[in-house]
């Protein structure tokens, strides 16, 4: 068992498993998450594409999914929640929601404008089609280093520009003389603490490497748990600003299936 709370990633950990509009692999699935299977399926009747990632992966048992996910620009969190602000997704058949693989496949050939890549065991990361070769796209500012030592996991995910000096410069650049105003949005879930060293890494790299750091947790502690990301350059209430946030899509065993299998009995 990985030791609980921290880890330290190295660059390489961004290999990835990349995702088509028909939900094929242009790559093998190098870290088996594909074949993983979703035991309880509990989607039924047809969601926004954030709530069907979420429904498909609390499905899961004997594993668990979680996500780092960009929304385009005219997409958000529904505010209220009733309201329709993404992509819809109508229930895949029964035999695509068995694996992962199947699942994801049914949701992107219906939301062919998002595609995926699958960045560790647990973690895949979400965005819309070609964002990633976006030069105008905050998440692909690129950093020379980025260095946490013991850092709540939720408070980087969810202000990420109070430790990315880069992002912060980008997204509230200073006025010679002019007040600097920094507005606080309430308590975040604080996950699990997390140890990074980094270099060369885009924002959204960082923000993925956080969210694999977190699979690390043993699940033994209050906020000891995996925890993914989402960010929308449009918050909930339709405002044009950055939204950033925590995204847990975790089944209700979690804390069993991150702690694994006991030791053997002795007979």
């Amino acid at each position: 068992m990985l030791t609980p709370k921290k880890l330290l990633i190295a660059t390489t950990l961004l290999g990835v498993a990349v995702g088509t509009a028909l939900g094929q692999e242009t790559r093998s699935d190098k870290y088996g998450l594909m074949a993983k299977p979703i035991e309880q399926p509990i989607f039924i009747k047809p969601m926004p594409l954030t709530d069907a990632l979420m429904s498909g992966a609390m499905g899961m048992r004997s594993h668990y999914m979680q996500f780092g996910i960009e929304l385009a620009g005219r997409d958000r969190l529904p505010h209220p929640p009733a309201s329709p602000a993404q992509p819809m997704v109508s229930p895949p058949p029964a035999e695509q929601l068995r694996s992962v693989g199947g699942f994801l496949g049914e949701v992107f050939r219906q939301v062919p404008t998002y595609e995926y890549e699958v960045v560790s065991e647990h973690t895949v990361s979400i965005y819309p089609r070609g964002a990633k070769n976006d030069p105008d796209d905050v998440l692909n500012l690129r950093v020379p280093r980025f260095d946490v030592e013991g850092a709540y996991a939720g408070s980087i995910l969810t202000f990420p520009d109070r430790f990315i000096p880069e992002l912060r410069a980008k997204l509230f650049p200073e006025v010679p003389g002019g007040p600097q105003i920094h507005v606080y949005v309430g308590a975040v879930p604080p996950g699990p603490k997390v140890t990074l060293h980094v270099r060369d890494v885009t924002v959204r790299e960082i923000l993925n490497a956080v969210s694999v750091a977190t699979e690390a947790v043993d699940g033994s502690g209050h906020d000891d748990y995996p925890c993914g990301w989402i960010f929308s350059p449009t918050a909930p209430t339709g405002e044009k600003k950055p939204y950033w946030g925590v995204f847990l899509s975790l089944p209700a065993n979690w804390r069993d299936v991150v702690r694994g299998p006991g030791p053997p009995v002795a007979r």
